[in-house]
């Protein structure tokens, strides 16, 4: 039966008080793997209360991980003002900090899936981080933003696109796909950016993979 805890951290070095929600299949059981799960852009009205990341946080606890959700600064109950991007890394790697004090969670299976927005500043934060084992991108904003950083990562990377996506070019992405080290995976799927009524698809698939590389 799920567990859900909605808490409160510090993003350092500001010392602002983020909130997040973490979400157990049972809080009983310990050594659980468990993902830090990140919003798309705030500016555009991003926050943890999203469709794609609620949907992966659902499907994680279905497959007996925890999942730990949060806002960045500035949206919804965390403090301060809507970040930049080196403040949105700096609130990612606190994030980190604080799941890794979770006593439920398995420490060596820890992974991160960002969201459009959320997969450029949180993958830019934690792509060399040795304590996250995965990467998944769902619908990096490859064009908007650079994503160099992730062509010498040798993680596991697992990146999702719509073919329909009205915001990021297809052929730009496949492009940068093929620039990054091995192992790695591309999921392509019938939908555009929003993913709305395929969320579970897209979460079941991702996972999926995410569980052969833990």
């Amino acid at each position: 039966m799920m567990s859900t805890e909605r808490v409160f951290f510090k993003s350092l070095p500001d010392n602002l008080k983020l909130e997040g929600v973490i979400s157990y299949p049972s809080k009983d059981v310990n050594e659980l793997p468990g993902a830090i799960v990140l919003h798309p852009h705030p500016y555009f009205g991003g926050s943890m209360n999203n469709n794609v990341v609620d949907a992966f946080c659902e499907e994680l606890v279905q497959n007996n991980m925890i999942a730990f959700k949060f806002n960045c600064r500035g949206v919804g109950r965390s403090e301060g003002d809507l970040p930049l991007e080196k403040q949105a890394i700096e609130d990612t790697i606190s994030a980190l900090n604080y799941f890794e004090t979770i006593e439920n969670l398995n420490k060596n299976k820890i992974f991160f899936v960002g969201y459009s927005w959320g997969s450029k500043t949180g993958l830019e934060a934690i792509h060399d981080e040795p304590r996250i084992k995965v990467l998944v991108g769902i619908s990096p904003p490859i064009g908007m933003f650079s994503f160099d950083f992730l062509k010498s990562s040798k993680k596991p990377k697992i990146l999702t696109l719509g073919n329909f996506d009205q915001l990021i070019s297809k052929d730009l992405l496949l492009s940068f796909y093929d620039k990054l080290q091995p192992p790695k995976e591309l999921i392509l799927f019938d939908t555009d950016h929003f993913y709305v009524g395929v969320e579970k698809a897209v979460t079941e698939r991702t996972l999926e993979l995410v569980k052969k590389l833990l």
